[in-house]
């Protein structure tokens, strides 16, 4: 068994994480502040911790404790866009650390982790996007000679449709794991808006744009 510690403020987030990461021979320890993370993190088997870096946690504080327990024990940031890319804004070991942008979704959260165990880095790779394919490095779609810079909000929504192909994402969960919303709130006309704007860039990198990503009416999406 393999352990992994998650460190956020929010519920939600930690529930997430819970769903995302549980089994596949993974234990779980949740911790809620800095104090419960001090405690949480004395294993020497813990494998990896999820750090989310929203106030009031401590992290030069967590990530020491963690690296003094642990030195080689991953920590994955789940951070704002403006943190993942200032220089120095996060205490991370470039050889063994990475940065997920919040928000998460469950399915992001768990292949972050387990190429992390798995000791690769999981943000650089590709998914086919009908006969253009995503650069999750790069949050780029490339096709048909030419390619498209996607909003993060675009990256996630289209990497989390690709991540499932030919299952329908009804909007209720768009709204949860792409943008974050709580359960049962957010509207689905945001989703719609942005989905307008991800297959006008769509177009212009595949023939088949139109195709790619298909319309459930009043249901939601899926991909193929």
């Amino acid at each position: 068994m393999t352990t992994v510690l998650v460190v956020s403020p929010d519920p939600q987030l930690r529930s997430l994480a819970r769903q995302a990461l549980g089994g596949e021979g993974r234990v779980v320890v949740e911790a809620a502040d800095t104090e419960s993370a001090l405690r949480a993190a004395i294993s020497p088997e813990l494998a990896a911790c999820v750090l989310d870096t929203s106030r009031p946690i401590d992290l030069e504080s967590v990530c020491d404790h963690v690296r003094e327990i642990t030195p080689s024990a991953p920590i994955l940031f789940l951070a704002s866009a403006d943190q993942r890319w200032l220089p120095g804004a996060l205490p991370r070991r470039d050889s063994l650390d990475q940065v997920l942008e919040r928000p998460v979704s469950a399915a992001a959260l768990s292949r972050a982790v387990k190429g992390l165990l798995e000791g690769h880095e999981f943000g650089h790779g590709s998914l086919p996007i009908g006969d253009a394919e995503l650069d999750a490095g790069t949050h780029e779609v490339r096709g048909n000679g030419q390619s498209v810079l996607l909003t993060p909000t675009e990256f996630r929504l289209l990497e989390y449709l690709a991540s499932r192909p030919g299952q329908l994402a009804p909007f209720s969960q768009l709204l949860t794991e792409v943008w974050g919303f709580p359960a049962g709130t957010g509207s689905s006309e945001l989703v719609r808006s942005h989905m307008r704007n991800l297959r006008a860039k769509l177009r212009r990198v595949t023939v088949h744009a139109d195709d790619v990503i298909r319309t459930v009416s009043r249901r939601g999406y899926r991909l193929g």
